[in-house]
């Protein structure tokens, strides 16, 4: 078997071509329209949908500060800290690339992946949902070559 470094590259998403374009700009402007509307309908609509931006957006700055702590504390992390933790010859070492990766990518970006740890929770630590999780596990699979 081949070293996991030499595992396949992440598949890329396909471009939107342009019909995509004309159906996403549509619908932002049926929505836009609507809140508008409702908007303009009532002051009470309006503080609502207000608040309700709001608390997003209170929430978001609130897990973006979390992260950004959690990684200035990883700073030295990588791959090899996390192989190193884990019990690697009993293990599928392609396995346990795919999910450092594609964990640290879906937590980071492609230029700037987040540092995970074995001992993280995913739903609880790293706030990954259900529905994002088997995203995730689908991709691992995928890249690892397993099912």
């Amino acid at each position: 078997m081949k070293l996991s470094r030499h595992m396949p590259d992440r598949k890329q998403p396909g471009k939107t071509t342009w019909l995509g374009w004309v159906f996403l700009s549509a619908f932002a402007g049926a929505l836009v329209y609507c809140v508008v509307t409702l908007i303009l309908h009532s002051i009470w609509t309006a503080l609502g949908f207000g608040l309700f931006v709001a608390a997003i957006e209170l929430s978001s700055f609130i897990t973006i500060r979390k992260f950004k702590r959690l990684r200035e504390l990883r700073g030295g992390d990588s791959i090899c800290t996390f192989a190193r933790s884990l019990p690697i010859r009993d293990l599928d070492a392609w396995v346990v690339r795919a999910t450092y990766e594609e964990v640290a990518i879906y937590m980071g970006s492609e230029t700037q992946p987040f540092p995970v740890r074995t001992s993280d929770r995913l739903k609880e630590d790293l706030e990954i949902d259900g529905e994002d999780l088997w995203d995730v596990v689908y991709a691992i699979a995928e890249r690892s070559g397993r099912t």
